[in-house]
């Protein structure tokens, strides 16, 4: 064997190793790609998910509109800001009512308190004048 044909063996067998190698290279481009485009593709579902998940929520509240405007008993938000504002009445002059029985209760129990302490008076006066004399 020549050093000659040594040479051509071993440029031959870094050609080929080159080759391996260029290869290897493209097989991990490739390998890249595919995860790159797999993660995307993750990307891609999981945005469909939140996507698929809004139109089923504003599907199922045109599906409650639907039901609201059909419904003979339903008037719209107008009547029930009026319905809201007559309860609200409604309660406002049941308060003023309840103040003003507890005021008059107030003043009655004053009034009761202030004739038994003038009764209480008068029979101390009175036990005061028939006892005061027979003593």
């Amino acid at each position: 064997m020549s050093v000659r044909s040594g040479s051509d063996t071993l440029n031959e067998e870094l050609k080929h190793l080159q080759l391996l190698n260029s290869g290897f290279d493209a097989l991990l481009h490739t390998v890249s790609k595919i995860r790159s485009d797999l993660r995307q593709t993750a990307e891609t579902a999981n945005a469909s998910h939140e996507l698929l998940d809004c139109w089923s929520m504003i599907i199922s509240q045109d599906k409650s509109v639907t039901d609201y405007l059909n419904d003979p008993e339903w008037y719209g938000a107008s009547r029930w800001k009026t319905v809201q504002e007559e309860v609200t009445q409604d309660l406002e002059s049941e308060r003023r009512a309840l103040e003003h029985e507890r005021a008059r209760l107030l003043k009655a129990n004053e009034e009761k308190k202030t004739l038994e302490a003038a009764k209480a008076r008068r029979i101390r006066d009175r036990e005061a004048r028939l006892y005061g004399k027979k003593r």
